[in-house]
């Protein structure tokens, strides 16, 4: 079974100083408007700043007003000041972009916060341990970080962008799937992968040969 991911967003500490936040802040209902801005930025994560609710479907005021749990003329009044303030666009086929997203995400699977827990209270333990247990505590930790090699050999030559989209559909995945992977994208322009694995995402592909057959249909 594939690893969870977990996303967060990570707010400078100055974040409410800004001048554009402390703009948006200022104006009626100014601080329904900025945990708006919030709320949207969360829900893109996963997808790198970009919200879309299908490939044919692109979200409407009323459909994010559902989604985020908020009044939908104040989705719109919202969405509008972000524009004018330079924080959210509309591309032309109407996906929204966070452009700040990017800067702000960070990302983790359950396996990898599972080693980051259990190093931190290694590193917090205080028992003084006999040569034999060290040796024991050295070898658990030289598999621990083979099993992190293994995740770096996993995602050489990828970037960025592809790790959050095969991690978004796939989770965990293999050396096979990122080897698949990079044929595809050698043989498909990026707008045209992306919207095929936006596709097996939503359709519940979790597979490389999914996101194949989609391609492979299309160009029929």
């Amino acid at each position: 079974m594939s690893a969870k991911k977990y996303y967060w967003l990570k707010l400078p500490k100055d974040f409410f100083r800004r001048h554009d936040i402390r703009i948006l802040e200022s104006m009626k209902g100014g601080k329904e408007l900025v945990l708006i801005y919030i709320k949207l930025m969360t829900e893109s994560i996963p997808h790198d700043g970009r919200l879309r609710f299908s490939e044919e479907i692109p979200y409407t005021s009323e459909m994010l007003a559902t989604v985020l749990g908020d009044d939908k003329n104040a989705v719109e009044t919202a969405m509008n000041q972000l524009k004018k303030l330079k924080l959210l666009r509309c591309d032309a086929d109407r996906t929204i972009i966070l452009p700040e997203v990017p800067k702000m995400m960070g990302s983790e699977t359950s396996s990898a916060s599972r080693v980051r827990k259990h190093r931190a209270l290694q590193s917090n333990s205080s028992v003084t341990q006999s040569k034999s247990k060290e040796k024991d505590s050295d070898k658990e930790a030289d598999e621990e970080q083979h099993g992190l090699d293994d995740d770096a050999r996993v995602h050489k030559d990828l970037t960025v962008v592809d790790l959050n989209r095969l991690t978004t559909v796939f989770g965990d995945f293999s050396d096979y799937t990122k080897r698949e992977y990079l044929k595809l994208k050698a043989k498909y322009d990026d707008e045209t992968l992306h919207a095929a694995i936006e596709k097996a995402w939503v359709l519940g592909g979790k597979t490389i040969g999914y996101v194949r057959k989609i391609l492979e249909e299309t160009r029929t």
